[in-house]
């Protein structure tokens, strides 16, 4: 199949914006809309249509059905039927509000066999920071400049040839394997552009190295193997009021380090908090329960307490988790997070890598069209997630500090989280 080159300018918008891709003669245009998208930095939050001549290539919509005005549909399109050699420019049309116009020139065809085809689009060159959405169209962001908006502090990001091409290559990137209730979640969202659910997925099928190892999983599961370990056969005895007695919590808080994250002396359950968090989670995942006045073993936990593969199998099958359909989502949407991103330390403090996590699974929870309203939507979140975020930093799964845990992914974190999602395989 022919490869075809392509140039990208954004209509009337000063200093120039524009973009030289390599496509596919074949590439569907829903395609090479995720492909433009990804190219010029927008953030596929709107409608869009391609026009050549007099024919339109738009999505169907109820308030404006497409034999209204005789355009065909965008599944029914590739590059090819858009331009051809020699033939007038095509149009991209992206936001009906604002209404940026892109000219589209076809540069070159490239034959088959050539070193220069593709088989995927591809971004070479391209010049020009992209407007932000929402700006008012050309016009309006005109004025803005003009106005000295984008100055100073609040100076646009510069144009990046090699982020603007990664962010092409994502797009173009086969959707890794997930694992039914993972994909479930996924086929909710609407939006697979640039920013999407679906990049993130992708994103961290490209930074995850490998599967997990046996290495891996005793390193995971030493603080759940441990707990387990010290009940014994028989269990240990709990308090009437039905906690762990002083020296247990004493035991399980040093063999968890808490010291670096909790204040205070740690003898009671009731009153250190993640001494009940890792209770519950053991609970959660059936490996111990409360019988009789003590805590026990299960019948699964006398089985992996020696077992670390059996061990991150079982959390493997039993996450993602919640307590309905949104707890779910937002579980998933967690491993997600961690499992994408990236290796160098993120900007800010704990507390703001916390909000800007929190802000990431928000948005996707929004593109799940789910919506935690019990007050507080942040602690709405963070009560939701917790549980998912209290299995991650028990497996060791985030890199931890003097004063608790930063929300980055350790390696065998990060395979952990991909192995959740299915996006390697467990071996």
């Amino acid at each position: 199949m022919e490869t075809f080159a392509l140039r990208l300018t954004l209509a009337y918008v000063e200093p120039p914006v524009w973009r030289e891709l390599r496509v596919p003669a074949n590439l569907p245009l829903t395609e090479l809309h995720y492909a433009l998208q990804a190219a010029m930095g927008w953030d596929d939050a709107h409608l869009y249509s391609f026009s050549r001549g007099e024919r339109t290539w738009r999505d169907a919509h109820p308030d404006l059905p497409l034999e209204e005005d005789g355009a065909t549909d965008l599944e029914d399109g590739v590059v090819a039927d858009l331009l051809e050699r020699g033939g007038e420019p095509a149009t991209y049309l992206y936001d009906y509000g604002d209404r940026w116009e892109h000219e589209l020139t076809l540069v070159a065809v490239i034959p088959d066999g050539d070193p220069r085809a593709v088989r995927v689009p591809h971004l070479d060159a391209g010049e020009g920071t992209c407007p932000p959405e929402d700006s008012g169209g050309a016009h309006g962001y005109g004025r803005l400049v003009a106005d000295g908006v984008f100055d100073g502090v609040d100076a646009l990001d510069p144009f990046s040839l090699d982020g603007a091409a990664r962010r092409v290559r994502l797009q173009a990137a086969p959707e890794p394997p997930l694992r039914p209730a993972v994909a479930a979640v996924l086929r909710q969202a609407p939006w697979r552009g640039p920013g999407s659910v679906f990049e993130q997925v992708r994103v961290a099928a490209e930074l995850v190295d490998r599967p997990l190892d046996t290495r891996d999983c005793i390193d995971l599961t030493v603080h759940l193997r441990w707990f387990l370990a010290h009940l014994g056969p028989d269990g240990v005895p709990l308090t009437a009021a039905g906690y762990l007695k002083p020296a247990d919590v004493v035991a399980l808080a040093e063999e968890l380090e808490l010291s670096r994250e909790w204040i205070g002396k740690m003898t009671r359950e009731d009153s250190t908090p993640p001494i009940g968090q890792f209770r519950e989670l053991v609970r959660r995942l059936g490996l111990a329960r409360a019988f009789r006045g003590r805590m026990v073993r299960t019948k699964l936990g006398d089985r992996l307490v020696n077992a670390p593969v059996g061990m991150v199998e079982l959390l493997v099958e039993r996450l993602p988790w919640g307590d309905d359909e949104p707890g779910v989502a937002a579980s998933a949407l967690t491993l997600i997070d961690l499992a994408a991103l990236p290796h160098q330390t993120p900007d800010g403090n704990r507390f703001q890598q916390l909000n800007d996590r929190d802000a990431r699974i928000q948005l996707g929870m929004e593109s799940l069209r789910w919506e935690l309203v019990d007050g507080d939507p942040q602690m709405a979140l963070r009560s939701t997630i917790r549980t998912t975020v209290a299995l991650l930093t028990r497996t060791d799964s985030l890199r931890p500090t003097d004063r608790g845990f930063d929300w980055v992914p350790t390696p065998a974190g990060r395979r952990l989280a991909a192995t959740i999602l299915g996006i390697v395989p467990l071996v």
